[in-house]
């Protein structure tokens, strides 16, 4: 069972956010399923799917596409950006406080060009937690996402294909996490908490 559900319209929490803090500890991340209401999550998807993209090449991390304009950017910070989720993910991580959320749409393209190479995400003064939503319209191969600490070559979180609207949840608040993306097929995903 999803620890809470996001709908057009509110945030049903179904889980006290303390039953995840000790995953959270271990692999710095959460990986979550079945949190979008079946009809947003349907529209979200068929939304990506007409979107339209730009390049965007981030140096020494990789290429990629971003929405242009930000249209689900923005819808995700609307739907991320609720009081009680913003208190349920402060207790899931033992972070807080969560002051903001800036949402966009991110696409890894079918080809041996895209992905994000070994990086930290703590680009933004006072960024804490990263999020990274499935919204593909279909299926792919690859859109692996792994997490480990600075200099370690240790794993703490590996996802693989993730099932569409899964959302996993990783800490940025120190220089020490590292995350790599890549994928073998258009990939729509969404990111930053």
């Amino acid at each position: 069972m999803a620890p809470f559900t996001i709908d057009a319209m509110a945030t049903k929490l179904s889980r006290d956010p303390a039953e995840f803090r000790a995953r959270f500890d271990t692999a710095r991340a959460l990986h979550l399923e079945g949190v979008f209401a079946p009809d947003l999550l349907q529209r979200l998807v068929a939304n990506a799917a007409a979107a339209t993209f730009v390049d965007d090449d981030v140096e020494e991390i990789g290429t990629r596409e971003v929405e242009a304009p930000q249209r689900i950017g923005g819808m995700l910070s609307v739907l991320l950006g609720r009081p009680s989720l913003y208190n349920w993910f402060e207790v899931a991580t033992g972070l807080a406080p969560i002051r903001a959320v800036d949402g966009r749409l991110v696409q890894t393209r079918a080809n041996d060009s895209d992905e994000l190479g070994w990086h930290n995400d703590l680009g933004e003064n006072g960024r804490i937690l990263a999020v990274v939503i499935n919204l593909s319209d279909r299926s792919y191969q690859g859109g692996r996402f792994d997490l480990r600490r600075v200099g370690a070559d240790q794993v703490l979180c590996s996802q693989e294909r993730p099932v569409r609207g899964a959302m996993t949840v990783f800490a940025v608040m120190t220089a020490a996490l590292y995350t790599r993306f890549r994928s073998r097929q258009d990939n729509p995903f969404a990111e930053r908490l």
